[in-house]
């Protein structure tokens, strides 16, 4: 069994590598850190909401990254669109089903079943 040390390897061959070891750059880690803290979590604010909804209604939809940064809200890009395609997109239906949407629902399982 070949026996390892940190500053070098040693091959099947015999011969010794040097290994290189990695520092992080503090500047990095401090950067990383600042951009983790500046992502807000949790619940939405109506404020939120409607400078989402705004910028969406003038510039549209799609690359949710670039569309976080741009809009000035502190929250990924995944969460925007979430919550534009669950939440604030105005063609999503809310409340109850009616009784005929009942019916074709239970019309449909009854057919295909659970797929």
């Amino acid at each position: 069994m070949a026996s390892w040390s940190s500053s070098s390897t040693q091959r099947s061959s015999g011969a010794t590598m040097p290994c290189s070891v990695v520092k992080l750059d503090d500047d990095l880690l401090h950067h990383e850190e600042e951009t983790a803290e500046e992502i807000r979590r949790g619940p939405w604010t109506v404020e939120e909401d409607l400078t989402l909804v705004n910028y969406i209604a003038d510039h549209g939809d799609g690359r949710w990254n670039s569309l976080a940064r741009a809009a000035g809200l502190k929250r990924t890009g995944k969460s925007c669109r979430l919550r534009w395609l669950n939440y604030l997109r105005p063609d999503v239906k809310r409340g109850n089903f009616t009784a005929d949407e009942q019916l074709l629902i239970l019309d449909l399982h009854s057919r295909w079943g659970n797929r």
